[in-house]
């Protein structure tokens, strides 16, 4: 739900906010409830009854009771304690409640309300069924009795689950739902919580997950699973009719498909990296063009009462832009994309703040609305936060609709003697309420069940019901079938497999064969690998991860079945599977694992797969110590070329060293194996090898890697030779060479001394970003000289508020020239922020951002440090070599982390040569980026920043 920006303004009342709506001509808006009947409303759903039961978030942000120990700047707080669940004595209740809202007599409106729950404590949201009430309120999952059916829980909860994460109330698990099986409870987590979820009183492990997933709990078992990981600040968990799992997003794009145990991209510097180090891949979103980040919650419409264009789409609330909107899904393959249809509901006001979406029974869709100007991280722990506010809105067909008649909800009243027998006997069927929702109706099947036996011998009946329904989507109906029978446990594998026919059956037999022995999941994977399913990219990523488990435990036998003539010949191994057993071998490397890894190097794999396979060898042992490696392994490797000659410069082999030395003084040697060659004594550095790797100094094409390397020697001669070429850098490496000229102290007071002695022009290191490096040493003296050379007495927080000042006032006249803004925008910024396809990926990607808010990017722009995002702090990392040096933590594994300074240098460092990694506190961003522009090229860089399409493309 988080999205980290302010707003101002002031909400008008109800009635007036309904004039203000825009929506197309045949939608209509209702105002369904409104403060103080709701506030801070942030799920909802409908019971069998047809009633609204509304979560209502009032005491966000802060959980009662606890005291705040300490919070970063990312708005990830730390308590003294873990707040206990209600009934226990030291139970602190917080303002959070549960409502029911009803239409007592079928006119559309919502004229009763009564509390279920009051005083949860960070409650997100609930479902009915096992004869109560499941409640999700972090750190718990709770469930409360009412077998009576009488709106009052019976006693006080049974604990289910506990050690859900609350460091940021944006983020913490959120959206229970049933599965279409009425089997499992699935939920979300956001991005900038961890977790460790154990039932209560178990012995074993909590399960650990840093970031967003998609999890689920079986309520007979009491059995925890995370589903699926990665996507945005997660909050929505949604079922399409097919038994697909969806779920919002904060990124660029409206949403997320989920597979069961796929990994998915998510800004893994912010949010962490996937539990499974060897994922070594992910799926990305709904990929839409022109969507603009973010979408807090989604629902996939299957209503059949909006306009037809709606039907099957993926509706999002965004409370960035004040709008619900629209997205047509479509796919190939595994592969999901969106296409824009409109909004549904805008204001184009800064009060209307949508933060979830689903449809009812009547398919009409109904939308939460915090209701606030403000919709910040930062602002709403201050207390810039109105807990007062909320509503819930209903959009509907302007014409031709008609709420649930006061007929229909009783007769529907009856659900809990809908059953397999009734139907097969000839009683009532979901045909005989037209007027009812029939998706809503199937919900309500699953969850009622009070002994939570919803198994697929209830199955036949419902899918005959849902034929008709679903004639224009057959594919679907078995694909929801297939995962009703993989719910049964009871069926053989192989037979199952047999009966796939799509993508989504496919996936789903690999995620059955995890927990298989090799002997029995081996005949599967000869089948996925052969299916024509195996030419899509995400579903050979499903392959992999199905398959990586047993690089582990029976590595031999995975490589005996990839060397097998007919297998090896196959394109997904060729190109795919057999570069990522490789890697994976080697980057475990147990004894087992390179005996594995000799058999994969058999003397008859042909040259080109052979070449794959080095690829994913070199990958798999970056950052390790290759003197681990067994002479066995060694023998297989290629003497020289592209892979083979890099290989054996990291293996130390003198013959390597000498010829790799050779090939960097070549003037016109092979740009292609110089950059390996580099890359290799970045990570082997060799005494020997400066002076032809200064040489390469010369070639713009080489200079990323040159400094890189350079980064590994602690010679004089390294900085000589930088500060005398300092000019002739290309522009976009300027950041890194200031970063690894002020990464060690004496490199620093040499840098020093030419720009005290005049002999270097100081304007090539930005005063503000050399005040922080070089200062950084903790020197005293080179303090003192920073401080003579680069401070004035014009410094201090006035200096920056009247830039501030300046910038407000110039970025908000418009105008300039876009084109010109562009020349600017490389120069300053996209050594890490990346635009229209151009800069690097350091900072946020910057294009699918609503960049209409100048005051916004003015504030983030000359002072980074006023509201830090997660992910982007400095860190100092210490070698115990000397040097010094800042940056994000591009990815950390267990023998390394991969630090990516200014400038975008990719710095490998072995945990064992770090003396010391800590967190500054700052952005990396330096202030002050934009003080010496005029406001001519003020208005210029803000007129490019504000595109939305790159200058010179114009539009019709």
């Amino acid at each position: 739900m988080g999205c980290g920006h302010e707003c101002a303004g002031k909400a008008p009342g109800a009635g007036e906010a309904l004039k203000l709506f825009q929506l197309p001509p045949d939608l209509e808006v209702d105002l369904i409830a409104a403060e103080p009947v709701v506030q801070q409303p942030s799920f909802l759903n409908f019971d069998e009854k047809g009633r609204l039961w509304v979560m209502q978030y009032r005491q966000y942000p802060e959980p009662a009771g606890l005291k705040l120990v300490s919070r970063d700047r990312y708005w990830r707080n730390v308590y003294d304690k873990v707040p206990a669940p209600p009934g226990h004595p030291d139970f602190v209740p917080g303002k959070d409640r549960i409502t029911i809202h009803e239409d007592t007599n079928g006119d559309g409106k919502f004229d009763t309300v009564k509390v279920f729950l009051d005083g949860l404590n960070l409650g997100t949201s609930f479902v009915r069924g096992r004869g109560g009430v499941f409640v999700l309120q972090p750190p718990y999952l709770l469930f409360y009795p009412d077998e009576n059916d009488d709106d009052v829980p019976d006693r006080d909860p049974d604990v289910l689950l506990e050690g859900f994460g609350i460091q940021d109330t944006h983020a913490i698990a959120n959206s229970l739902t049933w599965d279409p099986s009425g089997e499992w409870l699935y939920g979300a987590q956001g991005s900038t919580v961890t977790c460790a979820v154990k039932v209560p009183g178990s012995e074993d492990e909590p399960v650990r997950r840093q970031g967003q997933m998609i999890w689920r709990y079986h309520p007979e078992e009491k059995r925890f699973e995370v589903f699926a990981e990665g996507g945005g600040n997660i909050w929505s968990c949604e079922f399409d009719s097919a038994g697909r799992v969806f779920a919002g997003s904060n990124t660029g794009v409206p949403g997320f498909h989920y597979l069961p145990g796929g990994y998915y991209r998510k800004n893994f510097g912010k949010h962490g990296q996937l539990s499974n180090p060897y994922a070594f891949g992910y799926l990305e979103g709904i990929e839409t063009p022109g969507f603009k980040r973010v979408s807090t919650a989604i629902c996939i419409y299957e209503g059949k009462t909006l306009p037809s264009r709606y039907d099957r789409s993926l509706i999002w609330a965004n409370p960035l832009t004040g709008q619900v909107g629209a997205t047509k899904l479509s796919r190939e393959g595994l592969k999901w994309r969106g296409e824009s249809i409109d909004v549904l509901l805008g204001a184009n006001q800064e009060w209307f703040r949508p933060v979830y979406v689903d449809f009812g029974p009547d398919g009409a869709l109904y939308i939460c609305d915090w209701c606030d100007t403000n919709v910040n991280h930062l602002r709403n722990h201050e207390g810039q936060i109105s807990r007062k506010d909320g509503r819930i809105w209903r959009v509907r067909p302007k014409e031709g609709w008609t709420p649930l008649d006061s007929e229909t909800i009783p007769k529907w009243n009856d659900i809990s003697s809908f059953n397999d027998s009734s139907a097969r006997d000839g009683g009532d069927s979901l045909s005989d309420f037209p007027s009812i929702n029939q998706r809503w109706a199937k919900e309500v099947l699953s969850r009622t069940r009070k002994d939570g036996d919803f198994s697929p011998k209830y199955i036949p009946w419902l899918f005959n019901d849902l034929e008709n329904w679903f004639r224009d989507y057959p594919t679907d109906v078995a694909s929801m079938t297939a995962r009703y029978e993989r719910l049964s446990r009871s069926r053989n594998i192989l037979v199952y497999l047999s009966r796939c026919k799509n993508f989504e059956d496919l996936s789903l037999a690999l995620e059955f064969v995890r927990p298989l022995e090799w002997e029995k999941a081996e005949s599967v994977f000869r089948a996925v690998m052969d299916s024509p399913c195996a030419s899509d990219e995400s579903f050979r990523w499903c392959i992999w991860w199905a398959l990586e488990g047993f690089c582990e435990s029976d590595p031999v036998s995975v490589v005996s079945l990839l060397g097998e003539a007919r297998v090896r010949s196959l394109e997904i191994v060729k190109e795919f599977l057999a570069p990522l057993v490789a890697r994976r071998l080697a980057a475990q490397g147990t004894e087992e694992q390179w005996r594995a890894m000799k058999l994969l190097f058999s003397d008859s794999v042909d040259g080109e797969l052979k070449g794959r396979l080095l690829t994913g060898l070199k990958a798999g042992l970056e950052g390790k110590d290759l003197a681990t490696i067994p002479k066995e392994v060694i023998a297989v490797l290629p003497k020289s070329g592209i892979e083979g000659l890099p290989l054996r410069i990291r293996l130390k082999e003198a013959a390597a060293i000498e010829q790799g030395i050779s090939v960097l003084r070549e003037e016109k040697g092979p740009e292609t194996l110089k950059l390996k060659i580099l890359e290799s004594f970045a990570q082997n550095p060799n005494a020997g090898a400066l002076e032809a790797i200064l040489t390469c100094l010369r070639n713009d094409e080489l200079v990323p890697a040159v400094l890189t390397a350079l980064s590994e020697y602690s010679d004089e001669r390294v900085a000589e030779e930088l500060i005398s070429k300092i000019e002739a850098i290309p522009r976009g490496d300027l950041e890194a060479a200031r970063t690894l000229l002020t990464s060690r102290l004496r490199w620093s007071q040499m840098l020093l001394d030419v720009i005290e002695s005049g002999d270097l022009d100081a304007k090539y290191f930005p005063k503000d970003e050399i005040i922080q490096e070089l200062t950084r040493h903790g020197d005293e003296a080179m303090n003192a000289r920073v401080e003579k050379l680069f401070k004035s007495e014009n410094d201090s927080v006035s200096t920056l508020d009247n830039e501030l000042e300046r910038m407000f006032a110039v970025a908000a006249k418009g105008g300039g020239d876009p084109l010109k803004g562009r020349e600017i925008y490389l120069q300053r910024c996209s050594a890490c922020h990346r635009l229209h396809g151009e800069g690097g990926e350091i900072g946020p990607e910057l294009t699918s951002f609503d960049r209409s808010n100048v005051d916004s990017m003015v504030l983030a722009i000359v002072d980074p440090n006023a509201e830090l995002r997660e992910g982007f702090e400095t860190y100092v990392v210490k070698t115990k070599d000397g040097r010094v040096m800042s940056g994000f933590i591009a990815q950390e594994q267990k023998a390394m982390i991969e630090l990516r300074p200014l400038g975008g240098s990719r710095l490998i460092l072995r945990r064992d040569e770090i003396e010391s990694l800590k967190p500054l506190g700052i952005s990396m961003m330096p202030a002050g980026l934009l003080a010496d522009l005029s406001d001519e090229q003020t208005r210029d860089f803000f007129s490019y920043l504000r595109s939305d399409q790159p200058p010179n493309i114009r539009k019709k």
